[in-house]
């Protein structure tokens, strides 16, 4: 595969009050400065591709359709997954607020549920391939 242009991205908000985990913390999003937060999860972009086929694009003979299939598999690196929040989070009770981008117990955090996410997301390095086409001679 020459150019694998697959990605996701995602943001996140966590409104003032509500509880979430981090890591191995049970927070609460700050009411003056709630959390908020963004994810993108990117491919390799070459990648070598093993795949099986019938049909042809072009039909043969006086046949005028032609329905090629192919099915089979992408070898690519596992996808890496990049998580960004920003934002306050307190304490399970609400109290001892503190800022996520500038906390180090709280960026060691992230850095562990960032490497939860790429743990979880490994398993798309086999990247299944399923094509249909129809065609048509005039």
């Amino acid at each position: 595969m020459l150019y694998n242009g697959n990605e996701g991205n995602a943001n996140a908000l966590v409104p003032g009050g509500r509880k979430f985990s981090l890591g191995d913390e049970d927070l609460t999003s700050n009411p003056a400065n709630p959390v908020t937060g963004a994810a993108n999860v990117s491919f390799k972009r070459v990648a070598p591709m093993l795949v099986l086929g019938w049909g042809n694009i072009i039909p043969r003979g006086n046949r005028r359709w032609s329905i090629p299939f192919e099915l089979g598999v992408v070898f690519s690196k596992a996808p890496t997954a990049l998580l960004s929040l920003g934002g306050s989070a307190c304490d399970s009770n609400g109290n001892n607020c503190r800022n996520i981008a500038t906390e180090p117990r709280l960026q060691a955090d992230l850095a562990k549920e960032q490497a939860t996410m790429n743990s979880d997301i490994e398993v798309l390095k086999l990247i299944p391939v399923l094509s249909l086409g129809f065609s048509y001679k005039f």
